[in-house]
């Protein structure tokens, strides 16, 4: 069996049909031909507005799909749409589904136009169910595709989203759906790269935050999903959030790391979950600190945070590998540490280098120890830029964070190094 004939299998399981099994012992053909008169038998028995039509519509969609006929497979499934809303309500989920098959239908054939509309209907729906569940994916989802867009945007791409969403837009409109003659106009076809980005970054985490409370509704505290959305948000927060330049990026950031502590108190999580939470708050304060203030805050979040560490009954191990590993932790820490460096097959050589990690997460008196033959003043210097350019944790050193620590690693050079990406 195929996987798309797998799929069509579970759609008519899960619609209750008795005569699936059966019909999938035989091949594409022949289980497209079992499916037009199971419908005729439908609507001859119980009516064209029946919902037990809906089934074997939306297999038949699956079929046309895999076929390649993406006209009558988007016929069979917005035929199965239309009685799900007679059926269940112009806005019952139980339509995202269809949908959600009608947008793998455009994005299969590259019409970004439509998919566009659909994914604007299933936002539709969301909004009309802000507290059901199923929502949570509507929300993510969509988010996932507008972080794409700010992504290949970022990365000096344009894609066709950034016009229908009007993002060029000073005053920003919410995104609707858009008509083929006028889905360009006005503002919309050109402006600053820094609105853009604003407008969709806001747009991602409208989307995201959305699904949080979705989330929250339905009491998901122990829920990975949520978690994930709210690291994700932390993430472009730093990649992005600058673009307000107004600090929302600190802010906002914190706020997810700090929502995250309270999940994991609601859940029951262990000690050390908890803990390391509060090492990444002392990470993001330290990482935006602009005053002395608040790296002072940071500092004694990471004493609170060693402290709990030592009364939960870490090893001495465990705190090392936190606050004292080889190779200092780079901030923020959910990105690769661009220091840790492995040979491979691409590495041209290494710089062995020395640097002080101060109590302030700074590099300092950064000395180059020793160098293979083929590295160049232009590496060190690039190396040097680095180490100086970075926020560190903080070390910790007999017991007690240092006011300064001085770190030794070798530096392996790669042929072509990934530019960083930053806002």
């Amino acid at each position: 069996m195929t996987a798309f004939l797998a799929r069509v299998l579970l759609v008519l399981v899960a619609a209750g049909e008795v005569f699936a099994q059966a019909a999938f012992e035989l091949d594409a053909d022949a289980a497209e031909l079992e499916l037009v008169e199971r419908i005729a038998q439908v609507e001859a028995d119980a009516g064209p507005m029946s919902a037990d039509l809906i089934g074997p519509l939306r297999a038949l969609g699956l079929l046309h799909e895999e076929s390649g006929n993406d006209a009558l497979a988007e016929v069979a499934v917005e035929r199965a749409r239309e009685l799900v809303r007679a059926n269940y309500g112009l806005h019952s989920l139980e339509q995202v589904p269809l949908i959600e098959q009608r947008i793998a239908i455009a994005r299969n054939r590259g019409d970004t136009f439509e998919t566009w509309n659909l994914e604007q209907s299933l936002l539709v729906l969301a909004g009309r169910n802000p507290r059901d569940e199923r929502s949570i994916g509507i929300y993510r989802r969509i988010g996932d595709e507008r972080l794409r867009v700010l992504e290949q945007y970022f990365a000096g791409e344009l894609p066709a989203e950034v016009f229908f969403g009007c993002y060029y837009d000073t005053g920003y409109r919410e995104p609707v759906a858009v008509t083929r003659s006028n889905s360009v106009f006005g503002e919309c076809v050109a402006g600053r790269r820094s609105v853009v980005i604003r407008s969709i970054l806001w747009e991602v985490q409208m989307h995201y935050s959305d699904a949080i409370r979705a989330a929250l509704a339905n009491e998901l505290y122990a829920s990975e999903e949520i978690r994930a959305l709210e690291r994700a948000l932390v993430r472009i927060n730093f990649l992005y959030g600058s673009i307000y330049l107004d600090g929302r990026d600190y802010a906002l950031g914190r706020e997810s790391l700090r929502r995250l502590t309270a999940y994991e108190a609601a859940s029951g999580a262990s000690p050390e979950a908890a803990t390391g939470l509060l090492v990444e708050i002392a990470d993001w304060d330290l990482l935006f600190a602009r005053s002395g203030k608040l790296r002072e805050a940071a500092l004694e979040t990471y004493q609170l945070a060693l402290g709990r560490l030592r009364q939960s009954g870490s090893t001495q191990a465990e705190i090392v590998a936190i606050f004292a590993p080889e190779t200092p932790v780079v901030l923020p820490a959910f990105l690769p540490n661009p220091l840790r460096t492995e040979p491979t097959d691409a590495t041209t050589g290494f710089i062995d280098v020395a640097f002080d990690v101060t109590r302030e997460g700074r590099g300092r008196r950064v000395e180059i120890l020793d160098t293979s033959e083929n590295s160049t003043r232009a590496d060190e210097r690039r190396l040097r830029q680095l180490v100086a350019r970075s926020r560190f944790r903080p070390r910790l050193v007999d017991g007690q964070l240092a006011d300064s620590d001085t770190v030794t690693l070798r530096y392996y050079l790669q042929a072509e190094t990934p530019n960083e990406v930053s806002p």
